[in-house]
């Protein structure tokens, strides 16, 4: 890779998209959790988290909206640097620029917040850190995120025109068609091996004797491995894009 042409797609994506982030994707969401957080002083910063997987579903679409546009698509891929430097360059400004810049805006929109509510004398609030503690499992939260992330990624260059809302659909329909299968195959081996019926399931789920560490290492594996595949493929369709 080149790191010259790396260094000029950062410096033409900062030229024409700075400002509009700066104020579109960060300022909103700060302004957001401001509002939400004066609105509902006690939560647990549960829909911080919500507003920052949005912005983590969108923004694969801005950084690929030129994909859907034939002039501007010819354009971009006429830039003077290979598939693999144009998806290095969204791949660190998606889980790098993006997560940094939505983290600081959650925490000035919450520490902004919580000092108008200190300000104004509210009754009972919680101290300022112990909001967010409450968030168990964090590493699993960061993990499907950046897993979440590199499927909206992939979707975006792949689906071009309304990716964001194709991806989410498709991956609705996997996740029910995934959901009803696992529910037919453990109703069959159940009433075959038993001749109970669902009722005894959740006996034959409990039972099992997968420790929480295996489980939880499983967990991570199938998430790398995810998250590896999609930006392979992201790689690949992209190169075959320009071909």
């Amino acid at each position: 890779m080149n790191i010259d042409n790396i260094k000029k797609l950062f410096q033409a994506y900062f030229i024409e998209n700075g400002r509009r982030d700066l104020i579109w994707i960060f300022g909103v969401t700060a302004i957001i959790i401001l509002c939400m957080n004066l609105l509902s002083p006690y939560g647990n910063g549960s829909a911080d988290i919500f507003i920052v997987l949005i912005n983590l579903c969108i923004f694969p679409e801005r950084l690929f909206n030129y994909l859907s546009n034939p002039s501007k698509s010819i354009h971009y891929l006429m830039i003077p640097a290979n598939s693999r430097e144009k998806v290095v360059v969204n791949m660190v400004l998606s889980n790098v620029y993006l997560v940094i810049g939505l983290l600081v805006s959650v925490f000035i929109g919450y520490s902004l917040s919580y000092i108008i509510l200190k300000l104004v004398g509210g009754e009972g609030l919680p101290t300022y850190m112990p909001r967010y503690t409450n968030l168990q499992n964090s590493g699993r939260w960061i993990m499907l995120m950046y897993t979440t992330l590199s499927v909206f990624f992939f979707g975006a260059i792949y689906l071009r025109k309304k990716s964001t809302i194709k991806t989410l659909g498709i991956g609705l329909l996997i996740n029910f068609a995934l959901s009803m299968i696992v529910i037919l195959v453990l109703f069959l081996n159940v009433r075959f091996a038993t001749g109970a019926g669902l009722r005894s399931i959740s006996y034959n789920l409990a039972s099992n004797d997968l420790s929480e560490n295996s489980a939880k290492g499983l967990f991570y594996i199938i998430n790398i491995m995810m998250i590896v595949f999609f930006y392979a493929l992201s790689f690949l369709r992209l190169k075959e894009t320009e071909a």
